[in-house]
C-alpha cells in the first residue's frame, strides 16, 4: 500500500478529553479542529500524561504543531501560537466518580484510587479482561460492561461468572435469547480457559501472554500461586519467580505486587470460589537443538512472531519477553528497540539476526 510521507501540520486545540483506565490513571488525551496528517484526518492526539501536558504548556486555542509518531501514532510537538487560555491542570477529583486524586511517589500519572467503585475503572477492567486477545468472551463489548456495571449486576471481573440470563435479559436491548447468548460465552470462556490465558486477561503489569506461560506452567493454576503468596513473604515469592526461565526481577515483584493488594486479591478469591482456577496445559518439553537455551524474539521479522516462537520451542527452546541474565540469545529483526538492545548487552546476551536463528534450528 502508498504510504504517504511524514509531515508536520498545525491545527487548533480545543480541549482535553479524559479517561480513567483499569489501574486508575487519569489520561487526557488532545481533541482538535479535524486536519489531514499524512493521509489521514485527525481530530485527536496523544499527550501521554499530565507531565507532558505542563511541558507544553498547553491550553484551549492554542495553534499546535502535530505529527504521526512512526507513521501511526497522532502526537503533539509544540505550540507555535498561544490561545486565549489558561493553560489545562490536572483535575483535583476523578472525573468519572469525584474521588480526590493522588500521584504516587516516582510515578507520572495521577490516580483515582476508588479502584473497587470507580465506574470507568470497572468498566475498562472488564472489558480488557473479557476482550479477544484475554479470555475471549463474545458479546462483552463496553457498552454492555458499562450497563453490566451502572446496573448493580457485576462489580468485577469475578462477577461476570455469577450472572443469570434472567439478570442479563432485563438490560435496555437484551432479550431472553441475547442473555442467554452472553451467559453461554461466559461460561464457554470459563471451560476453554487455561491458566496461562487467565493469568495474562488479569492484567498484571509486564505480564502479557508470552510471560504468563512460564509462570502458569510454574505453579499450575491460580489457587496454587494464591497459595504461595499467602504461605510466603514478598522477598521469597519474588526470589522464587524471578528463578522461573524467561523472568525477570521486575516480573516478580509485579506478580507479588498484585497478589498482595487486597482488593486485588479478595477478587481473585471470588474468581476461584465461582470456579474460574483453570489448570495449565502440561506440555511435554521437545528435545531439539535448542533444547536449554532461552530466546526472546522481537522486532519485525520476515514470519510471524508467533510462528517463530512456536518454531523455537519445538526445537526444544523456550520464549521469554524480556531479556536477563537467563536469556541465552536475542534474536533482532528490523526495528528492534534500544531498549532491549541495551539489556542484552548489559547481561552478556547474545544478539542474532533471523537468518542466525534459521541456521540454528537447521542444526
Amino acid at each position: 500500500a502508498y504510504k504517504f510521507p511524514a509531515r508536520q501540520v498545525t491545527t487548533i486545540l480545543r480541549s482535553l478529553d479524559l479517561s480513567v483506565t483499569r489501574t486508575g490513571a487519569v489520561s487526557p488525551t488532545a481533541v482538535l479542529d479535524p486536519v489531514e496528517v499524512s493521509g489521514t484526518t485527525v481530530s485527536r492526539a496523544s499527550v501521554h500524561n499530565w507531565d507532558i501536558v505542563a511541558q507544553l504548556g498547553l491550553g484551549p486555542g492554542d495553534r499546535v504543531l502535530l505529527h504521526k509518531a512512526g507513521e501511526i501514532i497522532p502526537e503533539i510537538l509544540q505550540v507555535t501560537e498561544k490561545g486565549p487560555g489558561p493553560a489545562f491542570t490536572v483535575p483535583e477529583n476523578c472525573p468519572c466518580c469525584g474521588t480526590k486524586l493522588l500521584r504516587e511517589a516516582g510515578r507520572v500519572a495521577w490516580i483515582c484510587p476508588n479502584h473497587q467503585h470507580c465506574p470507568d475503572q470497572q468498566t475498562d477492567w472488564i472489558e480488557s479482561f473479557a476482550s479477544r486477545k484475554q479470555m475471549n468472551i463474545d458479546g462483552l463489548g463496553e457498552k454492555v460492561v458499562r450497563q453490566l456495571v451502572l446496573s448493580g449486576l457485576v462489580a468485577d471481573i469475578a462477577d461476570l461468572f455469577t450472572l443469570k440470563v434472567e439478570q442479563v435479559a432485563g438490560l435496555e436491548r437484551f432479550a431472553a435469547a441475547s442473555a442467554k447468548k452472553l451467559v453461554v460465552a461466559i461460561e464457554k470462556a470459563k471451560t476453554d480457559a487455561t491458566f496461562s490465558r487467565l493469568l495474562a486477561a488479569l492484567g498484571i503489569d509486564l505480564v502479557g501472554t508470552v510471560l504468563a506461560k512460564p509462570i502458569a506452567a510454574r505453579y499450575g493454576r491460580l489457587s496454587v500461586l494464591r497459595q504461595a503468596a499467602m504461605a510466603k513473604d514478598s522477598a521469597e515469592l519474588i526470589a522464587e519467580i524471578d528463578a522461573i526461565d524467561g523472568i525477570g526481577p521486575a516480573v516478580a515483584q509485579s506478580v507479588d505486587e498484585f497478589l498482595r493488594t487486597p482488593y486485588i486479591s479478595a477478587i481473585l478469591d471470588k474468581l476461584i470460589a465461582n470456579g474460574v482456577d483453570p489448570e495449565e496445559p502440561v506440555i511435554a518439553t521437545a528435545d531439539g537443538v535448542l533444547t536449554g537455551k532461552v530466546f526472546v524474539v522481537t522486532g519485525t521479522l520476515t514470519k510471524p512472531r508467533a510462528e517463530v516462537q512456536k518454531m523455537i520451542e519445538a526445537a526444544g527452546g523456550k520464549v521469554a519477553g524480556s531479556v536477563t541474565k537467563k536469556t541465552h540469545f536475542l534474536v533482532a529483526g528490523d526495528d528492534t528497540g534500544k531498549t532491549k538492545l541495551d539489556a542484552a548487552t548489559k547481561n552478556g546476551v547474545a544478539v542474532i539476526d533471523e537468518a542466525g536463528l534459521m541456521a540454528m534450528l537447521a542444526g
